[in-house]
């Protein structure tokens, strides 16, 4: 589980990676346990964190999307800038409910790259 939370740093900004992509497809207990682990990972990091999330190739459900929204609600007094990559199109929904649900501004990439600087500028 370890490897799914790393740290990257651009420019000085420290930015979370939450890399779910290394999650077995059709996992939902195990991914369930990854995406618990990274909340605990940024609360105990403290407010102004920057988070890029990967989830290409998981297969979503209910119980997923649903973690996925809760986390986000409890989590939005710690995240300054978030990004997602890898999202399909049924995913691309999903992101877009939880923003408008938990108030987040969670921004889609195409590319980790794209994302990571877009994290680490100061717009």
């Amino acid at each position: 589980m370890g490897d799914v939370i790393s740290v990257v740093e651009l420019n000085g900004k420290h930015i979370l990676y939450f890399d779910y992509s290394q999650i077995e497809s059709g996992d939902t207990q195990g991914l369930i346990k990854a995406i618990l682990e990274a909340e605990k990972f940024m609360v105990l990091r403290g407010p102004g964190q920057r988070t890029l999330t990967n989830v290409n190739g998981i297969k979503e459900n209910t119980e997923i999307v649903r973690t996925f929204k809760e986390v986000s609600v409890r989590t939005k007094g710690y995240r300054q800038k978030g990004a997602i990559i890898g999202l399909n199109k049924f995913q691309q929904i999903a992101v877009n409910a939880i923003n408008w649900f938990s108030g987040s501004s969670l921004r889609s990439f195409n590319s980790f790259y794209d994302a990571r600087d877009w994290l680490a500028s100061d717009e």
